[in-house]
């Protein structure tokens, strides 16, 4: 009796000590969420940590108009290659595709213009003014946009010149600018709403398991003529302003 009384007070010590850490760790735990809450929630001036916005603003249903303003006033120098493509898919989801696509195109169009070929793991387009392009002989004392910046472990050479981090064009201009969105895994089913975002024309052709997708959008009086090429296994919807001006061919794998 003795005996399972000790081990009764045993486990009963127990369960007090596991219950204390629950609880401490769960008010630790509350403290931290409510922290992090706190420091999304701050005021972000002048376009300063872009990524911040675009998350708040992808993680809500409805577009807020304290962050639609923010995302508004953002420029290619706000843009970092880590968290483009949310920032990108933020300004598109508050109706600013059009200049999404134009800031990407200067964000990305300085790494062009300096030689590039690839996606750069961190850039920042203050780093292009005055640089020799990587093509050329580095010269000292002159501006090397590859060797003279980077932050954390990015610093120096250190950084990659072709990172599969920083190739949001990619995922943005299939999605958004060809319109071609994924509604049921595996390509099975597709809603197709391109938005040209200033561009006269647009075409593409993306890789499914039942074989490539191709796509020709141009301007035209009335609106959008859409021409779709897709596997007959692909079920299609379409955005209700491109329906008039919507024909699909099916082809075989």
């Amino acid at each position: 009796m003795k005996q399972l009384k000790n081990k009764l007070l045993y486990w009963a010590v127990i369960v007090v000590i596991v219950g204390i850490i629950v609880l401490t760790g769960c008010q630790a735990k509350g403290t931290v969420l409510s922290d992090i809450k706190r420091k999304l929630c701050q005021n972000i001036p002048n376009g300063d940590r872009a990524q911040i916005i675009a998350m708040q603003t992808l993680g809500k249903k409805q577009v807020i108009e304290a962050e639609t303003e923010k995302l508004y006033n953002l420029t290619s120098k706000d843009i970092t290659a880590f968290m483009s493509y949310y920032i990108f898919s933020a300004m598109a989801k508050s109706g600013f595709c059009e200049k999404a696509f134009r800031i990407m195109k200067e964000y990305y169009g300085a790494m062009l213009e300096l030689g590039s070929t690839t996606f750069w793991e961190e850039f920042r387009t203050e780093w292009a003014e005055g640089s020799i392009r990587l093509d050329e002989v580095p010269v000292k004392g002159k501006k090397n946009a590859h060797a003279d910046y980077g932050a954390y472990c990015y610093s120096g050479l250190r950084k990659s010149l072709c990172h599969g981090w920083s190739a949001s064009p990619v995922p943005f201009i299939v999605k958004y600018v060809l319109g071609i969105n994924i509604l049921e895994a595996g390509y099975k089913k597709l809603y197709i709403s391109p938005d040209l975002c200033g561009l006269q024309w647009a075409e593409g052709c993306v890789p499914t398991p039942y074989g490539s997708i191709k796509i020709s959008i141009k301007r035209v009086e009335n609106g959008l003529a859409v021409h779709l090429i897709a596997p007959r296994e692909i079920s299609i919807e379409t955005d209700k302003n491109i329906k008039e001006g919507f024909i699909r061919e099916t082809c075989e794998r």
